[in-house]
């Protein structure tokens, strides 16, 4: 289904930004990794890595994917005490993990533990739904039409945006079809939350950590405009 996302060029990215700010990237945790995309990636770079999601299911295909990899290994979020305090070199949360975070006790106990899980002076690197973005170009119902598997694929999206809590509730219709027949139906609804920087900001200070890059995936050294859905925060614990 996201087999246009450009997994390998985030991870470069994030590697990039581990450079600049003179952090060795021998720890990385991916908190939200799903089937473990990037996970991999960085695993087959040398890096430990942990990557963290709350789906079992997400997990087990992650484990497949990275057989004969010993270096990284896959947690539900019920297991975040494996993690060792003070260990981890950067901490990711990619492909808009944080806008699943829609409200403000739930974002400040990650951001308490993901400060506990870093080394001085590590680094948070996250991406988000931007406000400004969201606000102007208004979601939308839309549809995609994909093969996957030998099926012919229906994704049909209907999002509704709630400005008063900076959230827009997103519905995903998967119709699975084979020859003129439908294999399978389901929905998928979820509630995305989006963020401005002066947000981001306050969330971060109050956890000691601070913003030092501000941009997008495809100019991490520009802020984002209003043309760009999704933006890209990295953080510094302070101490």
């Amino acid at each position: 289904m996201y087999s246009a996302k450009d997994y390998g060029s985030e991870v470069s990215q994030v590697l990039e930004f581990a450079r600049r700010y003179g952090v060795e990237a021998r720890t990385i945790v991916d908190y939200g990794c799903g089937t473990g995309n990037h996970a991999r990636r960085f695993a087959e770079k040398g890096i430990r890595v942990y990557g963290i999601d709350c789906n079992r299911n997400m997990l087990a295909v992650a484990r497949e994917k990275t057989k004969g990899l010993p270096n990284v290994e896959f947690l539900h979020d019920s297991e975040l005490s494996a993690v060792p305090q003070g260990s981890v070199d950067i901490f990711c949360l990619l492909f808009d993990v944080v806008s699943y975070v829609v409200e403000n006790d739930a974002l400040d106990s990650l951001l308490s533990y993901i400060v506990s899980r870093l080394k001085r002076q590590g680094l948070l690197v996250f991406d988000f739904w931007y406000g400004p973005s969201v606000l102007a170009l208004r979601p939308g119902n839309r549809w995609k039409e994909f093969e996957a598997n030998g099926a012919r694929v229906l994704r049909l999206t209907r999002a509704e945006l709630d400005a008063d809590r900076s959230t827009v509730n997103v519905a995903h219709e998967i119709i699975m079809i084979e020859g003129d027949q439908v294999k399978d139906r389901f929905v998928d609804n979820h509630v995305m939350r989006f963020f401005f920087k002066k947000e981001i900001d306050h969330f971060l200070g109050a956890r000691e950590l601070e913003v030092v890059q501000f941009g997008t995936w495809q100019d991490p050294e520009s802020a984002p405009t209003t043309n760009d859905w999704s933006a890209v925060i990295v953080g510094r614990r302070r101490h």
